[in-house]
């Protein structure tokens, strides 16, 4: 195969896995709608919701880092002013958030499930590029396009990963950066540069800014400066740069140190007891 057949054919399998991964989410997406029964799903819309209402990056809530109600912000924007066009929204805080019967006084029962269904669409778009990243991946190990969308197929089909595909939650967001992370460490091993091992490193960090349990992700890096570099700089940036990746996606976590040391404290317990 030629190399211009080669890389149309890489791009076509992208969209397809693009195209089949969502297609796969979209009856999730369109569940439940009226109501919500994933305590995720409720909890981290009406946060962001409240965020993007107060246009206040300050999360007061750090059980989770914040990356992801961040990433989240723009399309409850966007969403929003669609309904407005619509005339079936006046304003961010005609969205109804609370319920004091609800789990934790959060409401189950949402408002206005156009916005929700936005929010659970950017779920499904991360799901999707991590299959992408999946097959990208798997290509550079095995170079045989037909074996990588294989790999790329069998992410999407995973019962875990399409059970989460549409939740409004930390998980695939976690997932395709710890992916893209590997994928562009294996990339960097055939031309490296000290760039290559920046762009990692800062890969590594924002995937813990998504999720504190993705931190084993940070000696990706770590190998690639050991298997490429080895010099004290590299070693420095190795070390140094996924933190200041976490700082950029949940800079609050040190703005907020206490709040942020009693979150993750209640993690640390939560999963212990789980």
């Amino acid at each position: 195969m030629t190399t211009q057949r080669r890389r149309l054919a890489k791009i076509t399998c992208c969209l397809v896995l693009c195209i089949a991964s969502l297609v796969s989410s979209w009856p999730l997406i369109l569940s439940n709608a009226k109501y919500l029964y994933h305590e995720d799903d409720a909890h981290h819309f009406n946060r962001t919701v409240e965020m993007s209402t107060r246009s206040d990056l300050n999360p007061y809530y750090f059980n989770k880092p914040a990356l992801h109600f961040y990433l989240r912000m723009p399309v409850v924007y966007a969403a929003a002013w669609y309904e407005r066009r619509a005339k079936r929204l006046e304003s961010l805080s005609d969205i109804r958030t609370r319920d004091p019967y609800g789990l934790a006084g959060y409401a189950y029962t949402p408002s206005h499930s156009r916005i929700l269904t936005a929010m659970r669409l950017e779920s499904a778009v991360w799901g999707a590029l991590m299959a992408v990243s999946t097959f990208l991946l798997v290509g550079l190990l095995k170079h045989s396009i037909r074996v990588a969308f294989t790999a790329g197929i069998l992410v999407i089909a995973s019962p875990e990963i399409l059970k989460n595909s549409y939740v409004i939650g930390v998980d695939t967001l976690m997932g395709l950066l710890c992916v893209a992370t590997t994928t562009y460490a294996f990339w960097a091993l055939n031309s490296y540069r000290l760039r290559h091992l920046i762009v990692c490193a800062l890969l590594a960090g924002l995937a813990c800014a998504a999720k504190y349990n993705a931190a084993p992700i940070v000696f990706v890096p770590l190998a690639l400066w050991w298997l490429c570099d080895q010099s004290l700089k590299g070693f420095v940036i190795a070390t140094t740069v996924p933190v200041l990746g976490f700082l950029l996606g949940a800079p609050y976590t040190v703005l907020a140190w206490d709040e942020f040391i009693k979150g993750i404290s209640y993690e640390a317990w939560h999963y212990g007891v789980a």
